[in-house]
Order: structure tokens, then sequence, then C-alpha cells
């Protein structure tokens, strides 16, 4: 999990729908260990711009020091269980896509369709504006991410 704890963006409401800030990040596993098959997750959280400041402000409660970012891959698991029972208490909608089985060959069709259904839930389709966190550098310019 990847979590921004940078500073407030700024908002132009074009309409009287309020603007949500939704942060969406991905990850995706093959198969190993306890996974018989590949999966590719989505996990988003929805929230208010007016709640967005004290959130960020949990979120860097948790960085270890001199970390921008928390990362869960790079988190020991007392340190998971204390960023996910803090990530339960903040006031923000989650909503998390598990695809499955995923066929290594077609990530990015993967990637497309979790994200597809993540726009159809009722917690994410209010207006909002997204915050992708790419699962590199090259997936920015792919059709999928556009």
């Amino acid at each position: 999990m990847s979590a921004d704890v940078g500073g407030p963006g700024q908002d132009a409401a074009l309409t009287s729908t309020p603007v949500l800030h939704a942060w969406v990040d991905e990850s995706m596993h093959a198969p190993g260990g306890v996974l018989t098959e590949g999966i590719h997750i989505l996990a988003a959280a929805v929230a208010d711009p007016a709640s967005c400041e004290p959130v960020r402000a949990e979120l860097r409660r948790l960085l270890p020091g001199g970390a921008r970012r928390l990362h869960w891959r790079d988190e020991n698991p007392r340190r998971r269980r204390v960023i996910a029972a803090a990530v339960a208490t903040l006031d923000v909608a989650q909503t998390v896509i598990v695809g499955a089985p995923l066929d290594q060959h077609k990530q990015e069709r993967a990637r497309r369709l979790c994200m597809e259904r993540l726009l159809h839930e009722p917690s994410a389709h209010t207006s909002a504006r997204w915050t992708l966190s790419p699962m590199n550098s090259s997936a920015i310019g792919s059709p999928s991410m556009r």
C-alpha cells in the first residue's frame, strides 16, 4: 500500500457537486506461496477535502524517520498492524477491488478491468479528484492510466 502524505491540493469546483479527493494504489501478485493464482488489487480512499489535512497529519505521524511516504512492502509485520489500525480509524471511505485470476501476460487488461470496476463502485462514483499511484514510472503513459 502506498499513501500520499503531501500537502493539500487546490480544487476548482465547476459545479455545485462537492469534489471529493480519492487516492488509488495498486498491487499485482503472481501465484506462489499461499496464492494459487495471480491477483491484481486496487485500493481507494475517498475523502471530503475538509478532512484531508487531518488524514495527512495522521499518516505523517506514522512515517519512519526521514521517509516521505508509507509503503506497505517496506514495513515489518508489527508496523503493518499499527498502520492498518490507524488507517481503519480515518474519516475516509475505503474500497478494495481484487481481480483474479491474473493472467501474467494480460496485466494491462487486469489493471483496466479493476479500474473500471472501481469507478462504478457507489463509494467512488461521486465527483472526485483522483490521485493514482502507478505500478512503475512506465505505467504513467500507458493507455490504462490515461
